[in-house]
């Protein structure tokens, strides 16, 4: 079962400032809309892949705007588009592996548009799946992206294997570091299977008392407590911070 969605608690502005409209070009060719914002000075961009899209999933989501909003505030690039059949990008849903490439077309244009930058990726939901297999499969391509971390935020263990390694030939484990943000009211990222899936995969993990999948009270807060380790300043998240 699939939670409904989040409430609705405040306004968000329709714009991070400094975002501009981009087109994404997915691995398939399938054309998609972004955002992308380059602070001067930036070295680091943050891509951001939002939750499901039958569910309501969009580049518009709160969790998916906070995340942007604050790396953007410290500094840091940031890229958030919408997946196939989703507002303007092109396509239809087809179950998550042809999302993969998505994001990794979207990962080429923030290489693109920020050469030589560092790229972290950030997923919310069905997203934080996705990013964690484009983080495996950009092990394997012939012009590796320079992926170098992943953020899951409320990972959708009720709906997706994140254990089992993408479809793509050669694909590996991801060396790289991997944070997990759940809650311990998610009905859909159950803390113990959270807990499991952090210590088989190497990351660290903070499971916040009080939170549902939406984060609905704590998504700023949340969001300022991963930017550290979104920006590169640090390669885990100390599940203390977010008591």
């Amino acid at each position: 079962m699939v939670a409904s969605a989040p409430p609705r608690i405040a306004a968000w502005p329709l714009a991070i400032p400094g975002e501009r409209r981009i087109e994404v070009l997915s691995t398939d060719g399938t054309l998609l809309d972004g955002r992308l914002a380059v602070p001067e000075r930036a070295s680091r961009v943050v891509v951001i892949a939002h939750p499901h899209p039958l569910y309501g999933g969009s580049m518009d989501d709160p969790v998916v705007r906070a995340l942007a909003r604050v790396a953007s505030e410290r500094g840091a690039a940031t890229l958030r588009f919408d997946f196939r059949g989703v507002g303007s990008s092109e396509g239809r849903h087809r179950g998550g592996d042809p999302e993969i490439g998505d994001l990794l077309g979207a990962v080429g244009v923030a290489a693109r548009a920020l050469p030589g930058a560092t790229v972290s990726l950030a997923g919310y939901s069905f997203g934080s799946w996705v990013a964690l297999q484009a983080a495996r499969a950009s092990m394997v391509s012939e012009s590796r992206a320079p992926i170098d971390r992943v953020a899951m935020l409320a990972p959708a263990l009720g709906l997706f294997a994140y254990d089992e390694l993408p479809r793509h030939a050669g694909a590996r484990r991801f060396d790289g570091a991997v944070a997990i943000v759940a809650g311990d009211r998610d009905g859909l990222s159950d803390p113990v299977r959270a807990r499991v899936l952090a210590a088989r995969i190497g990351a660290s993990i903070a499971v916040l008392h009080g939170e549902d999948h939406f984060f609905s009270r704590t998504r700023r807060r949340v969001a300022e407590l991963l930017a550290p380790f979104l920006l590169g300043a640090r390669a885990r998240i100390d599940e203390g911070d977010f008591a």
